[in-house]
């Protein structure tokens, strides 16, 4: 249910709420119900009696407070029976049935606290702006938990984390010049936005190997979007890659590294976003240009393996500078090619080729500005088409 009361154009309160209830996940009936609600309200002080200035056209103050609730769609959190066919060259050439989640009578609701507040502001009826603060809180978000594999099921789904997410927006819409004939405006959109893991009880059971993969969920005191790398220390005289420890000493594989030896190289979201766009017109012909830019994020290009078996046709340009006689190590980072299979599997087992893939070396900045947009358009003008069926 919801409903919008306003006085005297003046002063606005709405309100919203609602139960929803899923039968998704878990098994206590207490845990599938979510009241979602809003509260906001609205402060028109443009019509107020006290407020006299002409060049003010609109000011509004608005705020909001509310609750929203998710859940997971894609069946993990579902104990689900799953029906196999064993092969009749086994000894009993059955079937056998099992479930492919363990349940969990305590899943909740995924839950966000929100709290909203903007100010709309027009000046000499051609500018209008609104800024925006907001922050949301997260918590019972879903991660996985490391279980006792004697159970039967090496890890779960459980509501193992609490987030912030902090940020602003600003839009401004401005007609610069508007005359007759000729008018130019323009639209600016800036946005910024901080998260952070605030509580994480999900247990990591590698996480040297999965924070650089990127398959590590919640961290600690960092953002949700972060990317993890081993610090790296060049080729040695082998071409094999190496990484630093938290002490200075260099290692050839992830296996000799511990978690605070890893190095937090930024978020993949970026912390900037927006939009300029701008448009002209004059009589009938008109012209408008979007761009877009992001800035503050990182990301991870591709860097080559040092697999001379891989099975796919496509390698990596890099390929071409790689390590080949001593010397090299001093004027490229990308690591010999094993020479032989046997090599390779002694790479790969010792963890050399993570360290080709997943350094820092391999970090690069996203920023970016980009022209998204280019319209031209014309206006025919009326009396051509005065005796024609278009319009």
């Amino acid at each position: 249910m919801s409903g919008v009361y306003t006085y005297d154009n003046r002063y606005t309160v709405s309100g919203s709420l609602r139960i929803d209830k899923s039968n998704l996940f878990g098994v206590s009936d207490k845990y599938r119900r979510n009241p979602i609600w809003s509260f906001g309200a609205n402060w028109n002080i443009k019509n107020e009696k006290f407020f006299h200035c002409d060049a003010i056209t609109a000011l509004m103050l608005r705020a909001s407070v509310g609750l929203t609730g998710n859940f997971d769609r894609s069946g993990r959190t579902s104990p689900i029976m799953i029906g196999q066919f064993i092969s009749s060259d086994l000894v009993d050439g059955g079937g056998y049935m099992r479930i492919t989640t363990p349940p969990n009578p305590l899943l909740r609701w995924e839950r966000t606290r929100s709290i909203n507040l903007s100010v709309d502001l027009g000046l000499f009826d051609r500018i209008n702006t609104t800024f925006t603060y907001y922050h949301n809180k997260g918590y019972d978000l879903l991660g996985e938990a490391q279980l006792d594999p004697t159970v039967g099921y090496s890890e779960q789904l459980i509501n193992s984390a609490d987030m912030n997410n902090t940020g602003m927006e600003i839009q401004l819409d401005a007609d610069l010049i508007r005359t007759r004939d000729f008018t130019w405006n323009l639209g600016w959109v800036f946005g910024y936005n901080k998260n952070e893991i605030t509580r994480n009880s999900a247990h990591d059971s590698s996480p040297v190997l999965n924070r650089v993969h990127g398959t590590t969920r919640f961290v600690e005191g960092y953002s949700r979007e972060s990317i993890w790398s081993y610090r790296w220390a060049g080729l040695n005289e082998m071409g094999l890659p190496q990484a630093y420890k938290a002490d200075g000493t260099k290692v050839t594989s992830y296996e000799d590294l511990d978690v605070e030896d890893l190095e937090y190289s930024g978020t993949y979201q970026p912390k900037y976003s927006g939009s300029l766009s701008t448009g002209f017109r004059y009589k009938s012909q008109q012209a408008n240009f979007l761009f877009t830019y992001n800035f503050g994020h990182v990301f991870r290009v591709e860097y080559p393996d040092m697999n001379p078996f891989g099975s796919s046709p496509a390698l990596n340009e890099r390929i071409a500078d790689r390590w080949r006689q001593p010397g090299d190590e001093n004027k490229t980072d990308i690591p010999a090619i094993c020479s032989d299979m046997m090599n390779y599997l002694m790479t790969y087992q010792t963890g050399a080729s993570e360290l080709a893939q997943y350094s820092s070396n391999s970090i690069r900045k996203g920023d970016m500005i980009r022209l998204r947009e280019i319209l031209l358009n014309y206006e025919l003008p009326k009396k051509w088409l005065h005796n024609s069926p278009v319009k």
